[in-house]
């Protein structure tokens, strides 16, 4: 079951849309699940699902400029994890997909463009929420290409 609502989210939020992440997402896949497992909130089996699934979601993943990141973290007294994606999106002119309240308004300040996620696309899986649903352009910051 639980398979079956990260498919379904996967499908929702990519479909129609060419994926681009900092080269770091693998490693900080492997950190979210490691801490939701920790924390009791997935199982180990469930943990090593999500990721064998996440693989097949077709991302091409691009290095990080690290000095520029380092001098957004900086800047902005973000970690230097946060700088890679917000790095990335603005030297692509991409726009960035995250929940992440201050990275959201980072990367207004800096003009990039959000996707938003509505509240109301979340699903309850064993109690607790997990992405779902659709998400939509915001109209605040810089265009895709």
């Amino acid at each position: 079951m639980f398979d079956f609502f990260i498919r379904e989210i996967l499908i929702a939020l990519t479909v129609g849309h060419e994926l681009v992440a900092p080269e770091i997402l693998p490693f900080e896949i492997g950190n979210a699940l490691s801490v939701m497992v920790k924390r009791s909130r997935i199982t180990p089996e469930e943990a090593l699902s999500v990721f064998d699934i996440l693989q097949q979601v077709p991302v091409e993943l691009r290095p990080v400029e690290i000095r520029k990141a380092l001098r957004l973290a900086v800047e902005y007294q973000i970690y230097a994890y946060d700088a890679y994606w917000l790095e990335c999106a603005a030297r692509l002119h991409l726009p960035i997909l995250t929940l992440d309240q201050e990275m959201r308004m980072r990367a207004r300040d800096m003009g990039i463009k959000i996707i938003e996620v509505k509240k109301e696309s979340l699903y309850l899986h064993r109690g607790k929420k997990i992405l779902g649903g659709s998400a939509r352009h915001s109209q605040k910051g810089r265009s895709p290409h």
